[in-house]
């Protein structure tokens, strides 16, 4: 050490023990009325021993309550420089330094290895500034009480004084509220400010006292360090300046949040202490929050989080709440130590997720406790490792799930249930009072029926399962059944672990349980009636599931079987048997109006015979009145009277969710809607009847080896979801609009017809469609198939046929049809030269569309009413031989192309609107004596392309004499041949232009007897 520093520090020491005396004299004084800490523990046995010595220092150091803070140990720390002047209003410490110093309460500075110890409740003038912290050697003002306070270097300031200044000479402005006794009353405080690793006087204890907010924002950075503790009276905010920081940490030795205290955060927040965690305000995070402790956690406030709640702790002590809104609450203690949760008088609440007992991963042989107080949750995980994991609780509302070696749950709540079931003897359970929930597997050798008189549920991977090892056995669930016990004192409730045998009948009255009930299987769950080995040969068992309708249990809506997600097996081995199943929901109030959801569906393997799957949303009766249904002690009803769906529940609907795979028939029928929510495939007929609709949720089938038959009071499919089919037989039947796309080659046949109230779309191109035994029906159709053959037809609005592999030929049409409009598109012709398509009578619209290169329509029309033709499309010959009036329609978007058109009719008027264009020939003729041929004004004549020819329009006989010329308001141009009476015109200026080839006009009758009504074009080889 040099010589110049021995005198300094000679120098310095020789002041501080100026000031012990004082310092000591007056810490005598407060030391009169104390407790000691021996009788402090005995006062507060609840308290662990190193967080009871905390609150014993704050208590033996603080002021009274009145007074608003706390007297802490006088400290000493270092900041940076200032050259004092004169005439100042606070204390000046004559031994200047480069550096803040802290004192105890002897007045001697204490080291500041670790840190300041800033307690903001003090009013202490305990930190001695330094001249470091005046850069320019000027004083500084703070706000104090009503006034201020001027301090320069060797000003002895509380901390809440000294952070005020720090604030001031950083360039900012004073935030803290400081009160007349130098105590922080209000405003806030930067937690980067106290705790950066590039102050030499970051923080060692903080504490933060009431109505100030200490903010620690995470953008600045991720980990706030606090060498010492951090005791929070007011509100500690973290928060995060920017997107990118989404998480942070707080860390400090013990971590102490009293009483209407507050530590919040809008992200994700760590809370870590070396020592213990004592919570009696609040902690919340509106992301995830972990707390985790060397120590103990204990809380008897709030903690909660938006998202996860984490703990970590040997012990965690809750006599308040800790709850996640939407998350999991996670209680994690270390590996190689027993995790102690005293819950007692407290509540855990993860509503939305679980509260997780140690996590999936532990695989430790200590012990895991939790004690007392309250669990609300969907689901409660214990993970006990190579351990045993305890509870023992009130409330447990979650679905209790279990890992590792041993666990053990006792809780008073409505229900609890744990364990496997393997019988091979008395497989009948029941139970006359509530529910019943199938936690883990259940395996029986004869009939299985579970009855209850609230729900039948299981949980998620549960494997139920009626066979031995040749043969499968019936399986029947009733849920919400008003029934009476008859089989003596051997019955059993099923329950958690292994289960007793009961050996008795159930004897069920056919009607309702006050509650009602609903049948709901797991996700992943199974229900099986199928031998347990592999024979050769082997028959399935039966599964019948029944619901009935009621005011609700354990907060489920009553009369409704939800097996999405699950599977339900009745196959046969090789040439045995497959089983019926029938699922009956009769709820009236399923929160989505779907009581009935149906998973998988397996019944197909078994060669032995066709079984049937029944699916119904209809009311649940016995089928003999007053008769008792009965099954004995092996699950055989032994009652002729049995369980039967009776009326229909017209607002309920059913959903199938998991693919349907039988060798047979099925039935599926709703008072409201049928949802397709997966593909069914069935060996024989597929029945769907719905009150309101039928649709398909998504791209899935029905592939019926047999008749496909839809019913439904509203619609079939829909614009953008068209139900789709795969079956060679439909009947169709629908209130309101049909919309189907059946797949596949061969034939399509119907037996009942097809009817719709609405429109009718059946999209079938690859099939060869045949209705000529039946009928169709609907406000408007549009059929499409490779070809097809119809019988009655009646289209209220219009038909559209189309034939996509093939002609349409006059024979198509075989029964009456009845619509205004019909439009035909055809791979080949339509009608032929000798077999004309005739015009069925009531037509007044025809569309013809062939552009295939054989394409071409031969039209008879024998009604004298008119008949427009438009949209018209053909690769070959357009050929009309009409009986009245006749319209070619090429306007707006109607398209009218054809390589020879030819339109003749003996009667009425032909009229020509928008353009009509012939790739070669055009003939219009009306051989009438008192037709008439009329252009609507801006109508289109023309032949045109390579091939253009000649246009020829006649009326009545030909006539050899000239036309008479001038024509008022018609232009002649080029090759013209115009014979007969005169044309009468409207202007605009009409052209009649032979460019290279003729146009010719004849009118054979009265003057006038041909118009245009201006600017009409009729041009050969434009």
């Amino acid at each position: 050490m040099t010589r110049s520093k021995q005198f300094v520090l000679a120098f310095s020491l020789s002041i501080l023990t100026g000031t012990v005396c004082a310092t000591a004299a007056t810490a005598a004084g407060r030391g009169e009325d104390r407790v000691n800490f021996k009788e402090f523990r005995e006062q507060n046995l609840g308290l662990d021993r190193h967080a009871a010595r905390q609150l014993f220092r704050e208590s033996r150091f603080s002021d009274s309550a009145n007074a608003g803070g706390r007297q802490e140990h006088a400290r000493i720390q270092t900041i940076e420089s200032f050259t004092p002047t004169i005439d100042f209003t606070t204390q000046i410490d004559r031994r200047l330094s480069s550096h803040t110093r802290q004192t105890n309460e002897l007045g001697n500075s204490i080291r500041l290895k670790n840190g300041l110890d800033l307690d903001l409740t003090s009013n202490a003038q305990n930190i001695v500034l330094g001249k470091n912290l005046f850069v320019d050697g000027s004083s500084v003002q703070i706000k104090t009480g009503n006034g201020t306070k001027t301090v320069a270097a060797g000003s002895r300031v509380t901390a809440a004084e000294y952070l005020a200044v720090k604030q001031i000479v950083s360039g900012g402005t004073q935030t803290l509220t400081v009160d007349q006794s130098g105590r922080a009353s209000g405003g806030s405080v930067e937690l980067d400010s106290i705790t950066s690793n590039s102050d030499k006087l970051r923080a060692a204890n903080y504490v933060n006292a009431g109505n100030v907010t200490t903010i620690g924002d995470f953008s600045k950075g991720s980990d706030f360090r606090l060498l010492g503790d951090l005791s929070n009276y007011g509100t500690v905010s973290a928060v995060s300046g920017n997107s990118n920081a989404r998480s942070g940490a707080i860390r400090a030795d013990d971590i102490n949040n009293f009483k209407n205290a507050t530590i919040t955060s809008n992200v994700d927040l760590t809370l870590d202490a070396s020592g213990t965690i004592n919570n009696s305000g609040t902690i919340n995070s509106s992301g995830a929050l972990t707390l985790t402790a060397g120590g103990a956690i204990s809380n008897s406030g709030t903690i909660s989080a938006a998202t996860n709640v984490d703990l970590g702790a040997a012990n965690v002590n809750n006599r308040g709440t800790i709850s996640s809104a939407s998350g999991n609450v996670n209680l994690n203690g270390a590996p190689d130590a027993v995790l102690q949760v005293n819950n007692r008088r407290g509540t855990i609440s993860a509503l939305s997720g679980a509260i997780n007992l140690r996590d999936s991963s532990y695989n430790g042989s200590q012990n895991s406790y939790i004690t007392g107080g309250d669990l609300f949750s969907k689901t409660y995980n214990m993970h006990a490792g190579q351990g045993t994991a305890y509870t023992n609780v009130g409330e447990l509302t979650g679905k209790i799930s279990q890992t590792g070696n041993a666990a053990h749950v006792v809780a008073s709540t409505d229900l609890m249930q744990l364990g496997e079931v393997c019988l091979t003897g008395d497989p009948t359970f029941f139970n006359t009072a509530g529910s019943i929930v199938i936690d883990g597997d259940l395996t029986v050798a004869e009939n299985l029926v579970v009855v209850a008189s609230g729900n039948v549920r299981t949980a998620d991977g549960v494997f139920v399962r009626a066979g031995n090892a040749t043969d499968g056995f019936d399986i029947t669930f009733i849920a919400g059944a008003d029934f009476t016990n008859t089989g003596g004192a051997n019955r059993s409730e099923l329950n958690g672990g292994n289960t007793a045998g009961a050996s008795g009948t159930v004897s069920l009255t056919g009607k309702s349980s006050k509650t009602g009930g609903s049948i709901i299987l797991g996700s992943g769950s199974n229900v099986w009636t199928v031998a347990t080995g592999a024979p050769f040969n082997g028959d399935s068992g039966d599964i019948q599931m029944f619901a009935f309708d009621g005011k609700g249990a354990d907060g489920i809506a009553a009369g409704m079987i939800d097996t999405t997600g699950a599977t339900i097996n009745t196959n046969g081995w090789g040439t045995g048997k497959n089983g019926n199943i029938s699922l009956i929901a009769a709820g009236t109030k399923a929160p989505d109006g779907i009581p009935l959801k149906v998973g998988k569906i397996w019944a197909d393997e078994g060669t032995g015979n066709n079984a049937d799957i029944t699916l119904m949303t209809r009311s649940i009766i016995g089928s003999e009145k007053k008769a008792l249904i009965v099954y004995d002690q092996n699950g055989v009803r032994t009652s002729t009277a049995f369980l039967k769906a009776d009326k229909v529940n017209k607002k309920a609907s059913l959903q199938i969710n998991g693919t349907v795979d039988l060798r047979g028939t099925l039935s599926a029928m709703a008072g409201n809607d049928v949802l397709l929510n997966n593909t069914v495939n069935t060996s024989a007929d597929a029945f769907f009847q719905a009150g309101h609709d039928i649709k398909v949720l998504d791209n899935y089938e029905i592939n019926s080896t047999g008749s496909t038959v839809l019913r439904a009071g509203n619609s079939i499919g829909t614009a953008t979801a068209p139900l789709r089919l795969i079956t060679s037989m439909l009947d169709l039947n629908a209130g309101g609009l049909a919309i189907v796309t059946v797949f596949g080659n061969g034939s399509l046949g119907s037996t009942f017809g097809w009817y719709s109230g609405g429109a009718l779309l059946v999209n079938a191109e690859f099939k060869t469609i045949d209705t000529s035994n039946t009928a169709i029906v609907s406000k408007g159709a549009i059929i499409n198939a490779a070809q097809f053959t119809f019988g009655d037809v009646t289209a209220s609005q219009f038909l559209q046929a189309t034939s996509y592999a093939s002609g349409i030929p006059n024979s198509s049409f075989q029964g009456t049809v009845t619509t205004p409009s019909l439009s035909l598109i055809a791979q080949g012709s339509i009608g032929t030269s000798v077999d004309r398509f005739v015009v069925p009578a009531g037509v007044t619209a025809l569309s013809v569309q062939a552009a295939g290169g054989a394409g071409s329509a031969f039209i008879q029309s024998n009604s004298t009413k008119p008949l427009t033709v438009a949209n018209v499309d053909l690769a070959q010959t357009l050929d009309v031989v009409a009986r009245g009036s006749v319209v070619l329609d090429g306007s707006g978007f109607n398209q009218f192309f054809a390589k020879d058109i030819s339109v003749q009719t003996d009667n009425g008027t032909l009229t020509v609107n928008g353009t009509i264009t012939a790739y070669q020939s055009l003939s219009l003729l009306n051989t009438g004596a008192k037709g008439k041929i009329g252009f609507e004004t801006n109508a289109t004549v023309r032949t045109a392309g390579a091939s253009a020819d000649n246009i020829v329009i006649s009326l009545g006989p030909n006539s050899v004499s000239a036309m008479p010329q001038p024509i008022a308001n018609v232009m002649v141009t080029g090759s013209t041949s115009l014979t007969g009476a005169a044309i009468k015109a409207k202007g605009p200026t009409n052209t009649i232009n032979g460019a290279t080839k003729t146009v010719s006009i004849n009118n054979g009758l009265k003057k006038g007897a041909i118009t245009f009504g201006g600017n009409v074009l009729i041009v050969a080889n434009q």
